[in-house]
């Protein structure tokens, strides 16, 4: 085996210490006209300031209608990155529902769904508490000479090219919530909710620590990308 060969095999290898995170939300308590939940998003974010919501629908299953009105929503009003709230006024025993949480803003003119942001879920049935969740996932897959590729995860129903869904790559622990671009960035080319997002043209550094990004919304090619939208990431150590 070449010199060059051996290096390609064991740098596809060097994945160590791998640290992830995700927003979910966790139904506590449901009666029969009320659905308490807890939500958490990754640690930095401030909902109230970079507009998180949560909306509810009647749904007849796990999946976010998402061409159609919310029956409800709720603006998160917290600075922390963790809380509870509570929707009033249903019929629990009658219909079924589905809550998502969404990291930003509603779209508007959105080429996918006005709620593009909405990346966990959590499924409530008419009778019964065998509640359904979702969550965004992101996970390294391959480093090779010159890219990285990483598998990932959005909600059923979700299609990340026409949402403008991307992933940003940061040297180092963290993820910034403003000011520091990445150090290299991918569109979502997958129309579907789960796929492989590759970066090309990187030099990854043995012994160096590094941060991959989802986000659901956002993607330009060039310029400054929005970075308060964050809803999954891996840490790594090649």
């Amino acid at each position: 085996m070449s010199h060059s060969t051996a290096e390609t095999i064991d740098r596809e290898l060097v994945l160590k210490s791998a640290t992830i995170g995700t927003t979910s939300i966790l139904v506590t308590d449901v009666s029969g006209k009320q659905i308490s939940l807890e939500y958490s998003t990754i640690t930095g974010n401030n909902p109230s300031a970079n507009g998180n919501s949560v909306y509810l629908w009647q749904a007849g299953d796990s999946t976010i209608p998402w061409t159609q009105d919310a029956k409800s929503s709720q603006a998160i009003s917290l600075s922390n990155s963790q809380g509870d709230l509570s929707f009033d006024g249903l019929e629990i025993g009658i219909q079924s529902y589905i809550i998502g949480y969404a990291v930003g803003p509603v779209v508007t003119s959105p080429p996918f769904s006005a709620y593009a942001n909405v990346v966990a879920s959590a499924f409530v049935p008419a009778t019964g508490s065998d509640y359904a969740y979702a969550s965004p996932t992101i996970a390294t897959k391959r480093i090779g000479s010159n890219s990285l590729t990483c598998d990932y995860t959005f909600l059923n129903g979700f299609n990340g090219v026409k949402a403008g869904a991307w992933a940003g790559l940061w040297e180092g622990p963290t993820i910034p919530w403003k000011d520091t671009q990445p150090k290299a960035r991918t569109q979502i080319l997958d129309a579907g909710n789960a796929g492989v997002a590759t970066f090309n043209g990187i030099s990854l550094l043995r012994g160096y620590t590094y941060s991959i990004g989802l986000y659901p919304t956002g993607w330009a090619a060039t310029g400054n990308l929005p970075l308060t939208r964050l809803c999954a990431f891996v840490t790594f150590k090649v």
